[in-house]
């Protein structure tokens, strides 16, 4: 993993040049049935909402992808207690299929994993998301559902992959650094015309009535200021299941009874009818393609 994290950093310093910043490296139409998961700051739990989306709508007998694309932390991928043998390194690097690195995850999920690279440069270069926005093209002719676990909101890699996203969840808790952050990134990821939805999750709640005034606060300001249109996801209390993922490794429905697992239930179904009524099927989609068995496990 050491040297995959120093290849990473390689491929991200020395490809800026040649590419150039020629074009928008993630334009177009939103790809059908793509989630941007990005986070207002660290720590508000991008890599638990994008996960634990991604395993319900498995269970919900959806085809689907989790991307981790936290380049620094690898979150998502140890959350899944996933070790690869290959990354999303070696596909950038034009070393791998992506089809033949996805790990299965024993929810059925089926997961593009990270390297850890605490060390990365912060911003990835054009020819870098040039080639991920390639890669969840990729995927999105293949599943229904495309999950990014994108990190921070703050990064123009993230900014770039919402131009392509059906759907872009920020991530937010009630505490005044994170609401300020949830502001700023709205800036940045407010929908432009012909774009995909954007919606707020309050996370890690104590107090209902403080998360819906935060999520208030946020869509007023983003209809006011930025002209644009900011759904409530809802929020998502705090709970001690949540914070064992890491040990216990349950997702989406594997979770026991609780009100997180309830709510990330309803936050698929709400993405499945979202899907079902405004996007049209992938280009290469058939109705093998489109079965969760589609997907081999890597080897």
């Amino acid at each position: 993993m050491n040297d995959q994290a120093t290849q990473l950093r390689a491929i991200m310093q020395t490809s800026a040049a040649d590419a150039g910043e020629q074009h928008e490296v993630c334009g177009g139409a939103p790809l059908a049935g793509l989630i941007v998961v990005a986070g207002a700051k660290g720590g508000v739990g991008t890599t638990t909402v994008a996960a634990n989306l991604a395993a319900m709508l498995v269970s919900l007998g959806e085809s689907a992808v989790l991307v981790d694309a936290d380049f620094a932390q690898a979150d998502a991928t140890e959350l899944c207690h996933i070790v690869p043998q290959r990354t999303l390194t070696d596909v950038l690097a034009d070393r791998a299929d992506p089809f033949d690195v996805l790990q299965r995850h024993e929810t059925g999920l089926r997961v593009l994993p990270a390297a850890w690279a605490p060390q990365q440069p912060l911003e990835p270069s054009a020819t870098m998301r040039q080639r991920l926005a390639a890669t969840l093209a990729q995927l999105a002719r293949r599943a229904r559902f495309t999950i990014v676990d994108a990190g921070s909101a703050g990064t123009k890699l993230t900014q770039q992959l919402c131009l392509r996203a059906a759907l872009t969840l920020l991530i937010t808790t009630c505490d005044d650094a994170s609401v300020t952050n949830a502001y700023s990134s709205l800036k940045l990821l407010a929908p432009r015309n012909g774009a995909g939805r954007l919606a707020t999750l309050a996370n890690l709640v104590d107090d209902y009535a403080a998360a819906d005034a935060v999520q208030d606060r946020l869509e007023t300001a983003a209809r006011r200021f930025l002209g644009a249109t900011v759904e409530s996801a809802g929020h998502l209390i705090r709970c001690p299941i949540m914070e064992h993922q890491r040990r216990t490794g349950w997702l989406g429905a594997a979770l026991p009874t609780c009100e997180a697992k309830s709510f990330f239930h309803r936050l698929a179904m709400t993405e499945q009818l979202h899907r079902d009524r405004t996007a049209t099927a992938p280009v290469d989609s058939d109705p093998s393609a489109m079965s969760p068995a589609s997907f081999a496990p890597a080897a």
